[in-house]
């Protein structure tokens, strides 16, 4: 495993994925339904792969309510 996911977590660093107790965040297993990143019109148009390579993700209103809501995040870090 050597994922990156859209908001930029390191899928391939986590515990949870090493010990294989996560699906990671994927179009095709259905984790990024309600996810607004993977809405996004600028990843959607291939112009970043990950949030991360956006300059404007610190001030994103859709990148940060998505991480606030994310059922991963919250239960690998608790609710923020």
């Amino acid at each position: 495993m050597n994922e990156v996911s859209k908001c930029g977590y390191a899928c391939y660093a986590c515990s949870y994925g090493k010990a294989q107790k996560c699906l990671m965040c994927t179009e095709h297993n259905g984790l990024t339904k309600g996810c607004g990143i993977f809405g996004c019109q600028v990843l959607r148009g291939r112009r970043y792969e990950t949030c991360l390579e956006c300059d404007k993700r610190l001030n994103c209103p859709l990148y940060k309510d998505s991480l606030r809501h994310c059922p991963l995040r919250i239960e690998l870090l608790g609710k923020a």
